[in-house]
Protein backbone atom coordinates (compact mmCIF):
# COMPACT_ATOMS: atom_id res chain seq x y z
CA UNK A 1 0.00 0.00 0.00
CA UNK A 2 1.57 2.84 -0.95
CA UNK A 3 2.06 5.94 1.82
CA UNK A 4 2.13 9.77 1.69
CA UNK A 5 5.53 11.75 1.19
CA UNK A 6 6.18 15.56 1.24
CA UNK A 7 9.41 16.70 0.09
CA UNK A 8 10.31 20.02 1.38
CA UNK A 9 12.38 22.40 -1.00
CA UNK A 10 15.15 24.33 1.04
CA UNK A 11 16.68 27.45 -0.20
CA UNK A 12 21.12 28.39 0.46
CA UNK A 13 19.75 29.64 3.62
CA UNK A 14 17.63 26.63 4.57
CA UNK A 15 14.41 28.24 4.82
CA UNK A 16 11.71 26.29 2.78
CA UNK A 17 11.69 27.39 -0.89
CA UNK A 18 8.52 25.15 -1.46
CA UNK A 19 7.01 21.78 -0.72
CA UNK A 20 4.94 18.55 -2.77
CA UNK A 21 3.44 15.95 -1.88
CA UNK A 22 3.91 12.39 -3.49
CA UNK A 23 3.03 8.43 -2.94
CA UNK A 24 5.49 5.89 -3.00
CA UNK A 25 5.53 1.84 -1.97
CA UNK A 26 7.74 2.61 0.88
CA UNK A 27 10.84 4.60 2.15
CA UNK A 28 13.39 3.52 -0.29
CA UNK A 29 11.38 4.53 -3.19
CA UNK A 30 10.09 7.85 -1.33
CA UNK A 31 14.17 8.70 -1.09
CA UNK A 32 14.61 7.92 -4.73
CA UNK A 33 11.69 9.66 -5.54
CA UNK A 34 13.25 13.05 -3.48
CA UNK A 35 16.56 12.55 -4.49
CA UNK A 36 14.98 12.25 -8.47
CA UNK A 37 13.50 15.48 -7.50
CA UNK A 38 15.95 17.47 -6.07
CA UNK A 39 18.41 16.80 -8.74
CA UNK A 40 15.70 18.00 -11.50
CA UNK A 41 16.09 21.55 -9.63
CA UNK A 42 18.76 21.69 -7.70
CA UNK A 43 20.17 24.62 -9.70
CA UNK A 44 17.43 26.37 -7.63
CA UNK A 45 17.62 24.65 -3.84
CA UNK A 46 20.50 23.51 -1.86
CA UNK A 47 18.66 20.81 -0.18
CA UNK A 48 15.81 19.27 0.38
CA UNK A 49 14.09 17.10 3.21
CA UNK A 50 12.03 14.14 3.06
CA UNK A 51 8.73 13.65 5.65
CA UNK A 52 5.68 10.39 6.17
CA UNK A 53 3.57 12.64 8.05
CA UNK A 54 5.48 14.93 11.37
CA UNK A 55 8.21 11.73 10.90
CA UNK A 56 11.47 12.69 8.91
CA UNK A 57 12.65 10.40 6.50
CA UNK A 58 16.35 9.89 6.56
CA UNK A 59 17.47 11.01 3.08
CA UNK A 60 20.75 9.50 2.77
CA UNK A 61 22.59 9.32 -0.44
CA UNK A 62 20.70 6.69 -3.08
CA UNK A 63 22.71 6.83 -5.96
CA UNK A 64 21.84 7.40 -9.14
CA UNK A 65 17.52 8.29 -8.20
CA UNK A 66 16.28 7.94 -11.58
CA UNK A 67 17.96 4.01 -11.50
CA UNK A 68 15.55 2.49 -9.02
CA UNK A 69 12.29 3.48 -10.05
CA UNK A 70 10.25 1.61 -11.93
CA UNK A 71 8.14 3.34 -14.61
CA UNK A 72 5.10 4.12 -12.40
CA UNK A 73 7.89 5.98 -10.29
CA UNK A 74 9.35 7.49 -13.08
CA UNK A 75 5.55 9.09 -14.01
CA UNK A 76 4.79 10.38 -10.19
CA UNK A 77 8.29 12.34 -10.32
CA UNK A 78 6.96 13.69 -14.08
CA UNK A 79 3.46 14.43 -12.42
CA UNK A 80 5.68 16.55 -9.87
CA UNK A 81 8.32 18.00 -11.53
CA UNK A 82 5.14 19.68 -13.78
CA UNK A 83 3.50 20.53 -10.38
CA UNK A 84 6.75 22.41 -8.99
CA UNK A 85 6.76 24.11 -12.85
CA UNK A 86 2.94 25.42 -12.81
CA UNK A 87 4.26 26.33 -8.75
CA UNK A 88 4.80 30.08 -8.26
CA UNK A 89 8.13 29.42 -5.90
CA UNK A 90 11.34 30.14 -7.26
CA UNK A 91 11.79 26.32 -8.01
CA UNK A 92 9.30 27.20 -11.18
CA UNK A 93 12.48 29.25 -12.61
CA UNK A 94 14.80 26.32 -12.50
CA UNK A 95 16.77 26.41 -15.80
CA UNK A 96 17.20 22.15 -14.95
CA UNK A 97 13.40 21.58 -14.38
CA UNK A 98 12.38 23.27 -17.38
CA UNK A 99 15.14 21.58 -19.46
CA UNK A 100 14.20 18.20 -18.03
CA UNK A 101 10.66 18.51 -18.88
CA UNK A 102 10.91 19.67 -22.35
CA UNK A 103 13.05 16.73 -23.06
CA UNK A 104 10.45 14.53 -21.86
CA UNK A 105 7.46 16.26 -23.63
CA UNK A 106 9.89 15.95 -26.77
CA UNK A 107 10.04 11.94 -26.47
CA UNK A 108 6.24 11.51 -25.95
CA UNK A 109 4.61 10.34 -29.05
CA UNK A 110 1.56 12.42 -29.11
CA UNK A 111 -1.90 11.34 -27.63
CA UNK A 112 -5.83 11.71 -27.46
CA UNK A 113 -6.93 15.32 -28.50
CA UNK A 114 -7.69 16.58 -24.76
CA UNK A 115 -3.92 15.39 -23.92
CA UNK A 116 -2.43 16.83 -27.21
CA UNK A 117 -4.20 20.38 -25.98
CA UNK A 118 -2.55 19.88 -22.09
CA UNK A 119 0.61 19.06 -24.39
CA UNK A 120 0.22 22.33 -26.07
CA UNK A 121 -0.62 23.86 -23.15
CA UNK A 122 2.68 22.87 -21.38
CA UNK A 123 4.71 24.39 -24.49
CA UNK A 124 3.59 27.35 -24.15
CA UNK A 125 4.03 27.37 -20.42
CA UNK A 126 7.12 26.62 -20.81
CA UNK A 127 8.40 28.99 -23.79
CA UNK A 128 6.37 32.08 -21.19
CA UNK A 129 8.94 30.73 -18.16
CA UNK A 130 12.02 30.52 -20.47
CA UNK A 131 11.13 34.50 -21.02
CA UNK A 132 10.60 35.47 -17.58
Amino acid sequence: MASRYRIYFRDDQGLIATCEDFTADNDVAARRVAAALFAACSDCCASFDLHAGKTRIDSDEVGEPRAGLGHKMQEAVIEVEERLLRSRSQIARSERLIGRLEAIHRQRPPRASATARKQAIWRSLLSWRKTT
